[in-house]
Parts: structure tokens; C-alpha cells; sequence
């Protein structure tokens, strides 16, 4: 951990030049029926133009002056653009009765989905898990993550409703009262490499710290997390228990995509903030940059009890030295954002970076 620090001083520093809220781009996800707001967002640039847009708990109803009415929340809902800049068309899953569902559900029964990143693979749409439960504590609060999935979709060339997809359990993660690691916040996948972006967390004294880590996998052996090696800051290594800590106060919800000569990270700092940050590396696996604040969200400190989480870039949104990135505005009380449908969707902002240097 200390030597990735170390290095980090020496990467390229990010430097924005401007950042401006983009309506525009709000506009393509926002509608008043059916799909009415969703959090996650994760984006999948896919082979045919199009991009899959991947949303965790989702409002499924109508807006009606300003407020949400005869709606329902679901797990799961995906989305698909058929090209950048088009409007987003919906799919939400539905039972036998006509009432909406989660799109995709574990296999093993236990709990539900939350969808995270995904990445295409051979022409195969691969997609993370986090399988998620409740703990019996009231409020928005009241869950925890209990596993982990790797879902490969064999066609989807087709639309949403007609996905095929195989899920595969993770059994390299650890889900405990001190320790948390787990895989899929971000996918990168160059050549026949599959770099898989994680986050462990680890307790101390009621405090949280949470860290960047990262496994790499031949895509022809995605599923046997046997064949997968861990970064240890200066090396690989098949041993699990030497993962490093390639950065701190991460998110585990965050994106690592290309950027000029190199990469770039960007998450929520510490995962629930106003303050959305990023990294530059010339590597996927680091040495990253000291933290640079890309931009304010306003809302955490205007609305009352709102906190802004979820944010990340989108390669198939942005253009060249312009970044869009997303992030979400919710509420501690659920019934704020069923009286207030300006809360709850994707709000996108556009960064202008600086080329590092």
C-alpha cells in the first residue's frame, strides 16, 4: 500500500479546465411512464454501436407534477441505446399478472440482484452481481452484500427480454464484519486480458477504509477464477492473499476507462459524497495519480437529507479530452423521492480535462 502511494506521487496529475452540468444528456433516460428512474448506471459500449446501460433498484410507475404515483420499485432494469446520444429504450422484466419485476434474479434464490459493471468479451456480454439481502434493520440502509456472480450473456445481439444468461457463483471474495473483498466495480478488457476492478474494504475501530484492488483473467478462462492473478502493486501473483492496495478512499461503484495515452478512474470519494474524484494511470494497473476533484455535486448540500453516490465515466458518451460522467441523487427517507421525481435518476456532467503531462 505505501509504495503504491509512493508511486502515485509520481503519476501525471489530472487538471480540469471546465465542468458543466449537461441536461441534454439527463433528458435521453428521463421519462414520465414505465421506467421512471434508476441508480447504478453502468454503461457496456457493445460491438453493434449500441451500449447496454445496466440500472440497480429502479422506480417503475408514473410521474405526475412532479411526483411519483402508482409505482413500484424492481432490483434490476436494463437499457439499451442503439447508438451514443439516442434516447435510452427501456426493458422491465414482468410476472404472469402484468406487475413489474427484477430482470434478473439469483439463481440460488437467495436475496436479489444488484447489477454492477460488464464489459464484451468475444462478442459476449460479461456482467458482475452483487447479490445483496436484507438485514432486518429499518430504513434505506437495511442490507448487505452476501455474494458475488459472474453472468456471460451469449446473445446480446437480441434484444433484452431474450438474454441468455449463465451465472457462475465467485468463490474468491470474503463478505465478513471486518473485511470485504469483492470483484466487478469496473471492467477493462484489452486484447485477450480481462482487467477486473475490485474494492476491499477492511473495519478498524468503526472506522472504514476502502481500497482499489485488481485481478486479471484470460478471457478464455473468465470462469475459473483458479486461472485469475492478483496485482500486488509491483507484480502478479495467483495467491489471493497477496491483492494490493493500488488506492484509497475508493468506491465500489466506480469506472476505469481509457484516456489520452492512458487511463482514468472515477468514483464517488469514499463512495457517498458530493465530491466526485479521479486518477490518471499510463497503466490499467497503476501507479495511480494523487486524487483530483473533477467535480462538486451541489444537490448533498441544497437538498435536504439527499446524498450523491454512483459516479462514473462513460466512454461511449465522451469525446476525446471531454468526459461524461454520471451519478445519482437520493434521499434517506424513501418518501422524499417518491414526492420528489427529480430525484433518483442518472444526472450527467461533462468534464474538459487537461492532457496529463
Amino acid at each position: 500500500m505505501i509504495a503504491a502511494l509512493i508511486l502515485g506521487f509520481l503519476a501525471p496529475e489530472l487538471r480540469v479546465l471546465s465542468a458543466r452540468p449537461a441536461p441534454e444528456i439527463d433528458a435521453l433516460f428521463q421519462r414520465t411512464d414505465g421506467w421512471i428512474g434508476g441508480d447504478g448506471a453502468f454503461s457496456v459500449p457493445m460491438r453493434d454501436g449500441r451500449v447496454a446501460w445496466l440500472f440497480s433498484d429502479t422506480w417503475v410507475g408514473k410521474v405526475r407534477e412532479g411526483h411519483r404515483i402508482e409505482s413500484t420499485m424492481v432490483n434490476n432494469t436494463v437499457g439499451i441505446q442503439r447508438s451514443a446520444f439516442a434516447a435510452v429504450e427501456f426493458t422491465v422484466a414482468r410476472d404472469d399478472s402484468g406487475m413489474a419485476k427484477a430482470f434478473i434474479t439469483p439463481k440460488d434464490h437467495r436475496g436479489w440482484f444488484w447489477l454492477q459493471a460488464g464489459g464484451m468479451v468475444d462478442g459476449k456480454l460479461l456482467q458482475f452481481f452483487n447479490q445483496v439481502e436484507k438485514t432486518g434493520e429499518p430504513g434505506v440502509w437495511g442490507f448487505r452484500s452476501a455474494g458475488l456472480w459472474m453472468g456471460i450473456t451469449e446473445n446480446p445481439q437480441d434484444e433484452p427480454a431474450k438474454w441468455r444468461t449463465v451465472q457462475t457463483k465467485l468463490p474468491n471474495v470474503v463478505f465478513s464484519p471486518e473485511r470485504t473483498l469483492t470483484w466487478g466495480s469496473s471492467v477493462l478488457v484489452e486484447g485477450s486480458s480481462v482487467y477486473i476492478y475490485g474494492t476491499e474494504d477492511i473495519r478498524r475501530n468503526g472506522r472504514l477504509e476502502r481500497y482499489l484492488v485488481l485481478a486479471h483473467a484470460d478471457k478464455r478462462k473468465l470462469s475459473d477464477t483458479r486461472t485469475w492473478k492478483y496485482y500486488d502493486g509491483a507484480k502478479w501473483s495467483s495467491d489471493i492473499g497477496q491483492v494490493g492496495h493500488l488506492a484509497d478512499g475508493f468506491a465500489t461503484e466506480h469506472s476505469i476507462t481509457r484516456f489520452d495515452r492512458g487511463y482514468l478512474a472515477v468514483y464517488t470519494e469514499n463512495g457517498l459524497s458530493s465530491r466526485i474524484l479521479g486518477r490518471f494511470s499510463k497503466f490499467p494497473w497503476g501507479p495511480w495519480s494523487r486524487p483530483t476533484t473533477l467535480y462538486n455535486c451541489p444537490e448533498m448540500g441544497s437538498i435536504a437529507n439527499t446524498f450523491t453516490y454512483a459516479a462514473k465515466a462513460h466512454a461511449s458518451l465522451s469525446r476525446r479530452d471531454e468526459v461524461t460522467l454520471s451519478y445519482v441523487v437520493n434521499a434517506g427517507d424513501i418518501g422524499q423521492v417518491v414526492r420528489d421525481a427529480t430525484l433518483y435518476w442518472p444526472r450527467f456532467v461533462i468534464v474538459r480535462l487537461a492532457r496529463p503531462r
